[in-house]
């Protein structure tokens, strides 16, 4: 299939040196992933995972090591889950924002669970917002509808205020990584099988 699509983008085979993806077995398999099938049609594509993707996970790790940071991450996205659960949430949470803020509120939204590079707009909605979050919270708290104040009663940790320093500084910390992510694909993520593959090319060992 992957020779397929190849061909019907007409990007030649023959001229393939390099493939980089993510650790998933069906693309990085020694014997039936998509980097070796590749390889058994030109052995010069050389295969190294991707980059990018190496900070994610290299990121995923360093804020996974810190409680105070992973329960802060928790708490921006069950936010950014609770606030779009329904229109009514929604609504009083942007009536609240909006007074505050005016023009430059933004909505709140869930983490992305798979690429931790591009959480930071997430994180800085909810620092930059903090004030009107709690007080939406509370509004939904005091609501006259029963539904609905036992829905914002029943989120005992989005209301804590000792969350703001842990997102501050996980912000701090992920808010250079997209730029990372981006030299690592512009210098060339390949680099380093270059060398790898010019001696195979040259017939070196």
């Amino acid at each position: 299939m992957a020779c397929d699509v190849m061909t019907r983008l007409q990007l030649p085979l023959s001229q393939l040196r390099g493939q980089t993806y993510d650790g998933a077995a069906n693309m990085t398999g020694r014997l039936q992933g998509v980097q070796a099938i590749l390889r058994k049609e030109q052995p010069l594509a050389v295969y190294c995972h991707c980059g990018p993707h190496c900070v994610n996970l290299i990121t995923q790790a360093a804020c996974g090591a810190s409680p105070l940071v992973r329960d802060a991450m928790g708490l921006v996205h069950e936010l950014g889950g609770f606030f779009n659960q329904s229109g009514k949430f929604k609504l009083i949470f942007q009536n609240i924002a909006k007074s505050e803020h005016g023009s430059t509120f933004t909505s709140l939204k869930p983490l992305c669970p798979t690429r931790w590079t591009v959480r930071t707009p997430a994180i800085r909605s909810v620092l930059k917002q903090y004030e009107s979050v709690l007080m939406a919270l509370e509004e939904m708290a005091s609501c006259s509808s029963p539904e609905t104040s036992a829905k914002a009663n029943a989120q005992p940790g989005l209301g804590s205020r000792d969350k703001y320093p842990p997102l501050k500084f996980h912000q701090n910390l992920i808010s250079s990584i997209p730029d990372i992510a981006c030299d690592r694909r512009r210098d060339g993520a390949m680099d380093e099988c270059r060398p790898s593959s010019l001696s195979e090319e040259r017939g070196g060992g």
